[in-house]
């Protein structure tokens, strides 16, 4: 079977977290429940690609030798790879088992070569959310990972350092409270 009784390296055992387990199968069984249901599930989610990505190993025939050869045979030499990744592209789309929603990708430029998710903000991701929801279905489920701009807060919860006049602003004023300014 492969195994062997021996003393532990010093590589960790992998264990899972008990809550991640039960967040997991609560997850499953109320997904099994909705498809028995046949409740229109759409998934959402975000990626990216470079503008030149393209494979490092292709199909080659052999038995062409030069430029020469591929020309006088009707045939091209093929497609030249691109000399840089090129701008990162940040695709956002939704799907469900029928396939992806008609003209609902979002792709957009991104500016950092880092982690794209720090391109992403609750604004963009909520406008484009807006967009595509009245090409779902009645009474659609959507399911999405926990990613920060999923879930924006309106507004942020006043901390002590906050001065008076902003405490005011973001409070009584965004509320139609009436109050005095001190």
């Amino acid at each position: 079977m492969g195994f062997k009784f021996e003393k532990r390296k010093r590589q960790a055992v992998l264990l899972e977290r008990q809550d991640i387990i039960l967040w997991r199968r609560n997850y499953l069984r109320k997904i099994r429940n909705l498809r028995q249901e046949n409740a229109p599930i759409y998934y959402l989610d975000e990626t990216w690609v470079n503008e030149g990505h393209s494979e490092t190993r292709v199909w080659q025939d052999t038995t062409i030798k030069s430029s020469y050869e591929a020309s006088s045979s009707n045939l091209t030499v093929g497609l030249t790879a691109p000399k840089g990744k090129g701008r990162r592209l940040i695709i956002t789309h939704i799907g469900s088992k029928e396939g992806f929603v008609w003209d609902a990708a979002d792709i957009s430029i991104g500016k950092k070569s880092g982690d794209y998710n720090e391109e992403m903000d609750g604004n963009h991701f909520e406008t484009w959310f807006e967009t595509i929801m009245p090409k779902l279905k009645s009474q659609s489920i959507i399911a999405m990972d926990n990613a920060p701009y999923h879930s924006v807060k309106r507004e942020k919860i006043p901390i002590s350092s906050w001065e008076k006049k902003v405490l005011f602003k973001s409070g009584c004023h965004k509320r139609k409270l009436h109050g005095t300014k001190t």
